[in-house]
């Protein structure tokens, strides 16, 4: 936000595509341990792993968080922002506040766990995600929009965490990367239909009807939370 206002959008672009080729460096400079691979049939073994209930009903919950994600951080929660009078340098920080929020929350997941449980953990991360998406229309001061980013960040974070972890839960170690690649594939529909939906559902009936929808669905997760598989884990 500040680069842009200092020295225009452009330059923002320049900038991420540096920070890019960074991580790209680091990531090569990774190694991953070595897992047996384990001899069975690829189609099958596939099946066996896509039809997992535990993994089904986690990517569902992962389409919903990503709508929730891609409507609101990603799609209409700068526009609001505009809307209220926020500067590029204020949207550059209501999407950063949010993202270091999720990465401080995402550090707490594993304890948070430990001590709480799987159902909890998800209920928390999406109470207080969809608690700040929900009240968002209420607000008309960016610097209370920056505020409720936070939490909004902290659910996000935690969300994000929880569902990738049990994505991967009920399968082998040499399965966990096909578990994980059919989670992120079903949960991507959120990703696409989240901006598509709400572009049209503003258009018709405003924004703030996005941030309800959004919320509602928060709501879901939360009650899905409690499913017996979810309890069991």
């Amino acid at each position: 936000g500040i680069i842009a206002e200092t020295s225009g959008y452009h330059y923002t672009f320049f900038g991420a595509a540096l920070l890019g080729i960074v991580a790209l460096i680091s990531l090569l400079a990774t190694r991953e341990p070595s897992i047996q691979p384990i001899k069975q049939d690829s189609q099958r073994s596939f099946i066996l792993v896509a039809a997992q209930p535990l993994l089904l009903v986690v990517s569902f919950m992962g389409i919903l968080s990503q709508f929730a994600n891609w409507s609101g951080l990603f799609g209409f929660i700068p526009v609001y922002g505009a809307q209220i009078g926020a500067s590029s340098a204020d949207l550059g920080t209501i999407t950063m506040l949010s993202l270091a929020a999720s990465v401080v929350a995402a550090l707490f997941v594993v304890p948070l766990v430990k001590r709480c449980g799987n159902s909890f953990t998800i209920l928390l991360g999406a109470i207080l995600m969809g608690g700040a998406i929900s009240i968002i229309p209420l607000i008309h001061q960016v610097g209370l929009l920056e505020g409720t980013m936070v939490f909004y960040g902290l659910g996000r974070g935690i969300l994000n965490t929880i569902l990738m972890s049990l994505s991967i839960q009920a399968v082998a170690p040499q399965q966990r990367a096909t578990a994980m690649g059919i989670y992120q594939a079903i949960y991507a529909v959120g990703m696409f239909l989240g901006p598509f939906v709400s572009g049209s559902i503003a258009d018709s009936f405003g924004i703030a009807t996005v941030f309800y929808l959004s919320a509602f669905f928060c709501l879901l997760i939360a009650g899905m939370a409690y499913f017996p598989i979810i309890l069991k884990q």
